[in-house]
């Protein structure tokens, strides 16, 4: 029997970190915020400073577009209360969130807390 060679350490600690980024633009009247990837309790802070970002120049409304992330921790779930938080009351928040997402939000009681679609399309439809 033929032993495998080891894995270099290098590879596994790269392959143990989740990847997931964000990005920020203006579409229309809107702040969009498109996470990508997983978010864990490693990886959140990304998603919160991109949220700080979306939020500093107080937009009327931000969209946190979170079709594309393939795992979201109860530290991310934190971070989007974290949010609405910071949002107040002069920002319209808005998540685009898949069925995963949208689940968890409704078992962890934070449904009421957003306005919840499907599509990027579908909020921007949503606003006027």
């Amino acid at each position: 029997m033929q032993v495998p060679d080891p894995i270099p350490p290098s590879e596994v600690a790269a392959a143990a970190v989740p990847t997931a980024n964000v990005q920020v633009q203006r579409a229309g009247g809107a702040v969009v915020l498109t996470a990508r990837g997983e978010f864990d309790v490693i990886t959140t802070p990304v998603l919160q400073q991109g949220i700080l970002e979306a939020l500093a120049p107080a937009p009327d409304r931000l969209v946190l577009d979170l079709s594309g992330t393939t795992f979201f921790s109860s530290a991310a779930f934190g971070c989007l209360v974290d949010a609405r938080s910071r949002a107040g009351e002069h920002t319209v928040l808005q998540l685009v969130a898949a069925h995963e997402v949208r689940r968890n939000l409704a078992l962890l009681g934070l449904e009421p807390l957003f306005s919840v679609f499907d599509t990027l399309a579908d909020a921007q439809a949503a606003a006027g």
